[in-house]
C-alpha cells in the first residue's frame, strides 16, 4: 500500500439527475418545455412503439384523437415513405395520404377502416381493403385493429397491424 494513501480521493459519484449551470430564465422556460414534452405521451404509447418497433409485422400506431403516432419499418414498405419523413399526422391528414379504397377503386369511408371503428368503438375489427400509399402505389392489405387501454383502464388510442394480401 502506497504511503500516501490518506491523500488519494474517492471516485466522484456517478451523476443521477442532470444539472443546469444556468439560473437564467431562458434556461429555466428550455428545461420546463422538455420536461412537459417528455410527459405528453403516455408511458404505454411509449412503450408500445418500442413494441412495435421491433417486430418484423407492419403496424400502424395512433394515440385516442386518432393522431399517428408510428408506424414501423415493415409498414414504411407497404405506406410508401418512411416515418421520419412523415412524422405524427392528425387523422384527418393520415386518411388523406394513405387512401383506402374498396375492389372498385371507390374510397373508403373513415367509420369502415378497422383503425376507425377500433378507435370510435374501442372494440376489435378487421377488413381487408386496398390502400394507395405515398409511393402512388396500390396494394391490397388486410388489417386487423385493436384499441389500447392502459392498467387504469384509461383509453389510450389503438393499434392496427396489417399485411399485404398475395395476389392469387
Amino acid at each position: 500500500m502506497p504511503s500516501d494513501y490518506r491523500t488519494l480521493r474517492k471516485p466522484a459519484a456517478p451523476r443521477t439527475r442532470p444539472r443546469i449551470h444556468s439560473t437564467s430564465d431562458n434556461s429555466r422556460a428550455s428545461f420546463k418545455k422538455i420536461q412537459k414534452t417528455a410527459g405528453r405521451k403516455e408511458l404505454e404509447m411509449i412503450l408500445a412503439r418500442q413494441l412495435a418497433d421491433c417486430l418484423a409485422m407492419p403496424i400502424f400506431l395512433v394515440d385516442a384523437r386518432g393522431t399517428l403516432l408510428f408506424y414501423n419499418e415493415p409498414a414504411e414498405l407497404i405506406l410508401g415513405r418512411r416515418f421520419e419523413e412523415t412524422g405524427e399526422l392528425t387523422a384527418s391528414q393520415w386518411a388523406k395520404a394513405f387512401v383506402p379504397t374498396d375492389e372498385e377503386g371507390q374510397p373508403l369511408p373513415p367509420k369502415k377502416l378497422p383503425l376507425m371503428i377500433a378507435l370510435r368503438e374501442r372494440r376489435p375489427a378487421h377488413s381487408r381493403f386496398f390502400i394507395r400509399g405515398l409511393d402512388h402505389s396500390v396494394r391490397h392489405i388486410e388489417a386487423t385493429a385493436f384499441p389500447l387501454v392502459g392498467r387504469t383502464h384509461r383509453f389510450l388510442g389503438a393499434v392496427a397491424i396489417f399485411w399485404e394480401v398475395p395476389d392469387l
